[in-house]
């Protein structure tokens, strides 16, 4: 019995350090475990500092605010690039065009940058180069495609820097666009353009302008016309542009192309007979006052010193005072007539040969309209082919 405890002790005493040994190894797990984890845990801390800190389209949070995720959807969704060499030439040919005033050229080769890859910048370059030209209209769609355009990452144009100068740029355009029109289009579905450019749907919504006058074109699918509107600081002008329907106007009146040209030959048969014959009369009036003036002067010159003929000179100034009646008489009728001629010959023009030659369906149909604008003004000249 005596050595059975004695065996029993030896195993304890031999058990007993490897159970401590394996507590401490436990606790110390234990405790490098805890460590462990609060290490990854400030990891974890730091790396959401590092995200937050980084550009919003960059950043990956695991857990996000519906606020914050409806402030940066917009950003987030929009892509991200450089400059190819081929775009960067184009652009700092675009800028030296700009600088020296050639607008047109500028337009062009930022437009071929476009096609090259979209950039935000792009368009702001754009609009800045259509608000010098004073274009109002594509200034204000330029600038609307900056927010949606891709991002061009570079250092000095951050989407901050460039939502801030297109801020600016709005502000000093809204001061530039400072008149406004409202238009009302013959029939509804007219197209327009002002000075030349981009063209857009008729409607009641208020076309910022440059002060000034403004060639208005007007479109339809069956004809055109031109307008000049003029307009003034803070102020809203209504302008009506009525296109009209020769075609509609022929079918509603009953006439056909054999009519209408029945009624053009006998507009112009009357018309140059009574401009003509007009003409004649003028200028036999003119013929018979000159002569009258002529015999009448040299007869009364002739009897003035006799004292014995004073009857004589008051039957001359008599028969002169029926002469000149007779003379403007002669005068007046041949105005009259040359005036009705030209008339006749204005409405053939200006009436029934457009509506002819729509019916005819020509291609020689042309309008002659005053362009004046700010930097511009001469004359455009139209057809419809």
């Amino acid at each position: 019995m005596k050595k059975c405890s004695v065996i029993l002790a030896l195993v304890v005493s031999l058990l007993l350090p490897m159970t401590v040994f394996a507590q401490n190894a436990s606790d110390g797990s234990r405790t490098h475990r805890s460590r462990s984890d609060s290490s990854n845990q400030a990891s974890a801390t730091n790396e959401t500092s590092v995200q937050e800190t980084a550009p919003v389209e960059e950043s990956q949070p695991v857990e996000a605010s519906e606020s914050s995720e409806s402030s940066s959807s917009a950003v987030d969704d929009r892509p991200h690039g450089t400059f190819s060499p081929e775009q960067l030439m184009l652009n700092n040919r675009a800028v030296e065009a700009v600088k020296e005033g050639n607008f047109k050229k500028g337009e062009q080769l930022y437009f071929a940058l476009l096609q090259l890859g979209e950039f935000n910048v792009i368009w702001y370059q754009i609009a800045r180069t259509y608000a010098r030209e004073n274009k109002c209209i594509e200034a204000y769609d330029a600038f609307n495609q900056v927010s949606k355009a891709p991002i061009l990452d570079d250092e000095g144009f951050t989407p901050e820097a460039i939502a801030a100068f297109t801020e600016t740029g709005l502000k000093e355009l809204d001061a530039q666009c400072s008149s406004k029109v409202r238009f009302t289009c013959t029939p509804a579905d007219t197209k327009l353009s002002i000075d030349g450019g981009v063209e857009f749907d008729c409607n009641s919504n208020e076309i910022k302008l440059v002060p000034g006058k403004h060639a208005v074109y007007a479109r339809t699918s069956f004809g055109f016309n031109s307008i000049t509107v003029s307009t003034s600081a803070g102020q809203v002008k209504d302008a009506k542009v009525e296109v009209v329907n020769y075609e509609d106007i022929a079918l509603k009146g009953g006439m056909t192309v054999e009519e209408l040209e029945k009624k053009s030959k006998i507009f112009k048969i009357t018309g140059y007979t009574l401009l003509g014959a007009g003409i004649v009369g003028a200028g036999v009036s003119g013929g018979l006052m000159a002569y009258f003036n002529y015999d009448y002067l040299d007869k009364f010159d002739n009897q003035q010193n006799d004292t014995t003929e004073i009857q004589k000179l008051t039957d001359l100034r008599e028969k002169r005072q029926k002469d000149l009646i007779l003379t403007y008489s002669f005068l007046a009728v041949g105005g009259a007539m040359a005036v009705t001629g030209a008339v006749l010959l204005i409405v053939d023009a200006v009436k029934i040969q457009p509506q002819l030659e729509y019916l005819r369906g020509s291609a020689s149909v042309f309008e002659v309209s005053p362009v004046v604008s700010p930097e511009f003004s001469g004359i455009t000249l139209s057809g419809r082919f």
